[in-house]
């Protein structure tokens, strides 16, 4: 009797062995394919959320940083300002391809694809201003050499031939002095118009610019020699072609200032766009494998 209760004690003991063994190597695959979720899980959040997540931020800082340098450039045609934005570019273009690669949902497709259409309209804009910044400088320049030249007709052609003698010559003396300074007026205010282009500095360009005229016609009604004409002439011609580059002066900078209401009302979209939507969506994307790795209780 002893001996039988004995084996049936060690056969128990066996038996509880073998069965938990069993069960172990029956668990030993549910644990594995834990442990194989738990690293894919966290191999998705290093290699795909996180960098679809800082994709999103880095896009919302390039495009920052073109608004400002845009705007800066505007403001002087400073080529640095030029190269920030051609480096912003370059960067938003990376990170957007890189968004769109790694963004798994639909959504995130979609968003990203708005993103894009907004950029590109905002990328155009704003190469299309930098643009007509350029063009405006340009046509400062002749003006700038047409008021020297007008200066230096009279001062070396035309006053040093005027004689003092009768009421006439007076006359022609008075007119070339006023048109000289008439000149200068209006060489102070295109100044101030190409640093801060205000309306009312356009304004008095245009009235000393019809006072050139005026004062012109004052000269020329007097009685001339027939170089005296020729000159007169020649100031009329430079004058002529001044008004035409003053139009194209303030064309543009009527372009730039209504375009560039725009330039500023789509980075504020795209920038909403960032913060509320694509961001928000890829912070969410950036739980789910956090908690899919999270081991259950």
């Amino acid at each position: 009797m002893g001996n039988s209760m004995r084996l049936t004690v060690s056969r128990k003991i066996i038996i509880s062995l073998v069965t938990l063994v069993c069960i172990g190597a029956l668990s030993m695959p549910l644990i594995y394919q834990g442990l194989r979720t738990l690293k894919h899980a966290m191999q998705e959040l290093v290699d795909m959320k996180e960098p679809s997540s800082a994709a999103a931020y880095e896009m919302e800082i390039n495009i920052n940083g073109m608004g400002l340098a845009v705007l800066q450039y505007l403001g002087g045609c400073d080529p640095l300002y030029r190269q920030w934005v051609d480096g912003g570019e370059a960067d938003f273009e990376h990170f957007h391809a890189m968004y769109l690669r790694l963004t798994e949902s639909p959504q995130g497709k979609e968003l990203g694809h708005r993103i894009g259409e907004l950029y590109r309209e905002f990328k155009t804009l704003g190469r299309t201003l930098i643009q007509k910044r350029n063009e405006q400088a340009a046509a400062f320049i002749p003006i700038a050499q047409n008021f020297e030249k007008i200066d230096t007709i009279i001062d070396a052609e035309l006053q040093p031939k005027e004689g003092r003698h009768s009421r006439e010559e007076f006359q022609k003396i008075e007119a070339l002095l006023d048109l000289e300074a008439d000149v200068a007026e209006e060489g102070i205010w295109l100044s101030n118009y190409q640093r801060v282009p205000k309306e009312e500095y356009e304004r008095l360009i245009f009235e000393h610019n019809k006072e050139i005229r005026d004062t012109l016609q004052r000269f020329k009604n007097a009685n001339l020699t027939s170089e005296e004409r020729r000159w007169g002439m020649e100031i009329e011609h430079l004058v002529n072609q001044t008004t035409s580059l003053l139009g194209q002066v303030v064309a543009l900078e009527d372009f730039l200032r209504d375009h560039v209401r725009r330039f500023v009302e789509i980075r504020l979209q795209m920038d909403q766009l960032l913060d509320n939507e694509i961001q928000v969506l890829a912070l969410h994307e950036l739980a789910t494998p956090r908690s899919d790795a999270l081991p259950e209780n």
